[in-house]
């Protein structure tokens, strides 16, 4: 679980990081994201994207740029 956060915040740090330009001007982009993780042989694709969804729903409320995992 640690592990796909980790990774998740990395990519994130790396779009912060990354300049963007758009029409000649710099733009600051972040990302927010919901990581659900898989239970083997108890769960389906609805339940794993509802965890995820809400996940996504918990990083948006806490301010931006967060990685939230459910």
């Amino acid at each position: 679980r640690v592990d796909r956060r980790q990774r998740q915040m990395c990519i994130r740090d790396r779009i912060e990081e990354h300049e963007f330009k758009y029409n000649d001007e710099d733009i600051s982009i972040t990302v927010s994201a919901g990581i659900s993780e898989v239970i083997k042989d108890s769960d389906d694709r609805e339940s794993i994207f509802k965890r995820a969804d809400k996940a996504l729903f918990n990083a948006k409320e806490g301010g931006r740029n967060r990685v939230e995992v459910e």
